[in-house]
């Protein structure tokens, strides 16, 4: 009898291994189909840690502070998955529900997360806190879009979206067409890059254009879901794709209009789309050998050649220092930054830009 009611109290432990909220085992992945009980995290606005995209296949790595992150980190082991906070809004504070890989406290209080935002309906709103000590855990449930184009909208103020049937049909063609265009000429410019794989095996093709015909499949793709969920999935994997800055970023995910979301990327790309246009008509594709890439390269790499201007985030108390890049090779770039990080003179750094460190740094305008 003693047996029995051990065994009883091992299940019921085992129902709930993180808390008396929920089944951490049924609560695994970034979907989002019904309501759950989820741990929230909100990470430093740094450039240093981009916002999630639903759908995107990048690691997100996070290195969270504090006893009470650190308890969430051990916990994150039995929860697979959390909630990393958009934006507050008064009516529905939103998130993106990531899936785990790693989590990891060590004893001196250090953390690290790595996790990924794989699915398309990722993108949540905030119910009710149902814990909130040491850390908070909320309720959330799947955030759709709607056709309806809210004057209150955080992408209203730049509109060029007209509301009738065919508003989001016509801002998915102009944003695709962007995209693909910029593809294209950034594979003019970088045909080699990804061109081998990391084990030096030749692949058919560079890594924009493997980016273009996942990016065609995803359009031409005829699947079971309706016109609503697919502009969704689309239109955030067109964001996905553009390395965008974090404050577009959220305003995308803060959006309820696939149609704002897909106006707002195009808006974002031309700029890029012109420096590479005009790069290619002057025939200053860069010669580099074959070099290996990881997914989705940024497509701002493709414009950088000697001289050109940009910025890299260095820390929070230096933020953003400005220079020129003097070499780009197997995505390793040597920046002469206008002044050494901390000092006076200038000082040239080689620093990875298609890896961990593509967050941060971005063009400077010509």
């Amino acid at each position: 009898m003693l047996r029995v009611l051990t065994l009883c109290a091992a299940a019921r432990a085992l129902d709930r291994p993180t808390s008396r909220f929920q089944n951490a085992f049924s609560n695994r992945g970034s979907a989002v189909t019904r309501k759950r009980t989820l741990p929230v995290y909100r990470p430093p606005a740094s450039p240093a840690n981009p916002l999630p995209v639903p759908g995107s296949s990048r690691s997100l790595r996070y290195q969270p502070e504090g006893a009470a992150n650190a308890q969430l980190v051990r916990d994150l082991k039995q929860y697979g998955a959390m909630v990393v906070v958009i934006g507050d809004g008064e009516d529905e504070p939103i998130g993106c529900v990531v899936d785990v890989r790693l989590a990891e406290a060590s004893d001196d209080g250090a953390c690290a997360i790595i996790a990924q935002c794989a699915s398309s309906n990722a993108r949540v709103s905030l119910g009710r806190v149902a814990k909130s000590f040491p850390y908070t855990a909320r309720e959330v449930a799947p955030l759709s879009d709607t056709d309806v184009l809210d004057a209150d909208d955080v992408l209203a103020a730049y509109d060029v979206i007209e509301e009738d049937a065919i508003a989001t049909v016509n801002a998915r063609k102009g944003c695709i067409e962007v995209l693909t265009t910029t593809l294209d000429l950034c594979a003019s410019l970088r045909p080699s890059l990804g061109a081998i794989d990391a084990f030096g095996t030749e692949t058919k093709e560079g890594e924009y254009m493997r980016m273009k015909t996942r990016l065609l499949e995803a359009v031409e793709a005829r699947d079971e879901d309706d016109n609503e969920e697919r502009d969704r999935r689309l239109s955030f994997l067109c964001l996905s794709l553009v390395d965008a800055p974090d404050e577009l970023r959220r305003r995308c995910l803060a959006t309820r209009s696939a149609a704002r979301r897909y106006a707002a990327v195009a808006r974002f790309l031309k700029p890029l789309q012109r420096e590479l246009s005009a790069a290619c008509m002057l025939g200053v594709a860069t010669a580099a050998p074959a070099a290996p890439c990881p997914v989705d390269a940024p497509l701002a790499f493709a414009a950088l050649r000697q001289g050109r201007r940009l910025a890299y985030w260095w820390s929070e108390a230096l933020g953003w220092c400005a220079g020129e890049a003097s070499y780009a090779a197997d995505g390793a770039v040597d920046i002469a930054f206008d002044a050494a990080p901390g000092e006076s003179s200038s000082a040239t750094q080689r620093l990875e830009l298609l890896g961990a460190d593509r967050a941060r740094w971005k063009l400077l305008p010509l």
